[in-house]
């Protein structure tokens, strides 16, 4: 049921409060030993999930539009850091520890593929015990292969679970597309292939057209990420070498600073401009690159912050089993919003989702380290 909420920038206020002050609390200085080391990548992933929860209940769960806005206008920006993050992370692992193509699927699916089946039964369970509804079994047989053709917040079993299907599409190809002698030419190699994949589903008619529309839109995030990571552990010579130079040629004490918060100011700038142009409605191609745009920019811009984030952190620590687990518990399930005030609804919902995805991470992580796969 949609939920009425009264005072939406009230209600607004006090989660971007509460989600403020909970971050600068956890704040603390950054000893970076890597230029994008784990922590930063958590906490890109903690982002990333709070905008699509955000996004999700200021747009598809609430009646007002008004509440969360602007900080739920970025689901897209979203979707789009977590898919570079792992393209990223895949390359920066692949380089580090090459595996057969076999070992790469034994390591990587499974981390995928049980918290989606276990997530489903769950529902599965739930709905039919407390809600006596199911769901045609089809469309369940193709969700616990993994397979889902639509993305209906309000019908599926877990909507949001359509990331899962592009994401395995990205998975299946990349041990036999990466290449560690040529990681860049990788990057390039995959988003030609994503992107027949995506033309020949589209043809096919497999997908629901706004889905063919989310693949359209998130095709090159992966690409881009495996992309950064090749840039960043194998620099080109020309590269390398001009870093250097610059370098050696920079003698101002204060030079190297400066340096950071230009790259700090116009990331920030190109944020501020995509927020006023994000050419949504412009053809899917102008708002994939402003969306591209925007995760350049926030990647600039976490690469070259002083502080980390905790909370952030925390959140990205999470952030897979919170992703899986959170639309069909505030759309089904909801308990909070309706008795209590949204903002407040909001921010115990995202403490809620923390605990949640502690246990079921851990359950995973138990499984899996039972079933060895966590060892190669």
């Amino acid at each position: 049921m949609i939920i009425s909420i009264t005072n939406a920038s009230r209600e607004t206020a006090v989660v971007a409060f509460g989600i403020i002050l909970t971050i600068t609390i956890t704040a603390h200085g950054a000893i970076r030993k890597a230029l994008f080391p784990l922590e930063v990548t958590n906490e890109l992933k903690g982002l990333a999930i709070l905008m699509i929860i955000l996004s999700h209940i200021g747009y598809f769960l609430v009646s007002d539009r008004q509440f969360l806005a602007p900080l739920s206008n970025y689901a897209g920006i979203g979707v789009d850091l977590f898919l570079a993050l792992s393209g990223f992370g895949l390359v920066v692992s692949a380089l580090r520890k090459p595996l057969s193509v076999g070992q790469f699927y034994l390591k990587r699916l499974p981390r995928i593929y049980l918290p989606m089946i276990l997530t489903l039964l769950i529902f599965l369970i739930l709905d039919a015990f407390f809600l006596h509804q199911t769901y045609p079994l089809k469309t369940t047989l193709m969700n616990l292969f993994g397979i889902f053709p639509r993305a209906d917040l309000y019908n599926d079993i877990d909507s949001p679970m359509w990331f899962i299907t592009f994401l395995l599409v990205n998975y299946l190809l990349f041990p036999f597309i990466f290449r560690r002698r040529f990681p860049a030419l990788s990057a390039l190699a995959m988003t030609i292939a994503v992107l027949l994949f995506d033309l020949g589903i589209t043809r096919l008619n497999l997908l629901s057209p706004n889905l063919n529309q989310f693949y359209k839109l998130h095709f090159l995030s992966f690409p881009l990420g495996m992309f950064i990571a090749a840039i960043l552990n194998q620099p080109p010579a020309w590269l390398k070498m001009t870093a250097e130079n610059l370098h050696s040629k920079i003698k101002h004490p204060y030079a190297l600073t400066i340096l950071r918060l230009i790259g700090l100011v116009l990331a920030g700038f190109t944020l501020y401009y995509f927020y006023y142009h994000s050419q949504v409605g412009r053809g899917w191609q102008l708002e994939a690159a402003a969306s591209l745009a925007n995760v350049v920019a926030i990647l600039v811009i976490f690469i070259l912050k002083k502080v980390d984030f905790g909370a952030l952190a925390l959140f990205g620590t999470f952030s897979f089993e919170i992703y899986l687990l959170h639309w069909p518990l505030l759309w089904r399930y909801n308990f909070l919003f309706g008795r209590l005030p949204a903002g407040v609804a909001t921010l115990i919902y995202l403490g809620i989702f923390i605990g949640l995805g502690y246990l079921f991470k851990n359950l995973i992580n138990k499984i899996l380290h039972v079933t060895k796969y966590c060892d190669i």
